[in-house]
């Protein structure tokens, strides 16, 4: 059994806290973790498409599902927005069975309004349904997205020729 304080603090002061404690069982299995593979975090610029692959594998080659969660995700069970208006596509290649492998394909229209200081974080899951086994497995990992402003493309810059014959530096 474990037991531990979540504080929540807010602009250094804390306002609350709770104490929680959950319970861990160990069980012996041959079964071994599936494993999520995400690209490295990314840094895109607003309006541009990132697409890219996902990959789940299972070293037993039992049947896995890979998933998409988090808020730039529709969740699959009421079919809304997991809380950003701007949604990412998550779709699996449906590669099995029978070996243990699933890809997916990330797609994520970035527009303006995405612009944002902190990163945007996908998370994806894959989890095994072991033959030998009730015990299923899971394995989580999370690919940040920086969205960043397009740099500026309509600028001009003319010489200011008064300013400079009016304006010397002194020698």
């Amino acid at each position: 059994n474990v037991a531990f304080f979540v504080d929540e603090w807010r602009n250094g002061l804390r306002i609350s806290s709770v104490n929680r404690d959950m319970q861990i069982i160990v069980i012996e299995s041959a079964n071994n973790r599936p494993t999520v593979v995400v690209p490295r975090d990314t840094c895109i610029v607003a309006g541009s498409v990132l697409i890219d692959t996902i990959v789940g594998f299972d070293p037993d080659s039992n049947f896995i599902v890979l998933t998409g969660e988090g808020g730039l995700f529709v969740d699959p069970d009421t079919d809304s927005g997991g809380g950003h208006a701007n949604q990412a596509e998550f779709d699996t290649l449906g590669l099995q069975p029978p070996n243990g492998r699933e890809e997916g394909v990330f797609r994520w229209q970035t527009v303006c309004e995405d612009i944002r200081r902190e990163p945007y974080q996908a998370t994806f899951r894959v989890k095994d349904f072991s033959n030998n086994s009730d015990l299923s497995l899971v394995d989580l990992q999370t690919w940040r997205i920086n969205v960043v402003g397009p740099a500026p493309d309509t600028l001009i810059a003319e010489a200011d020729l008064f300013f400079k014959k009016h304006h010397r530096r002194p020698d």
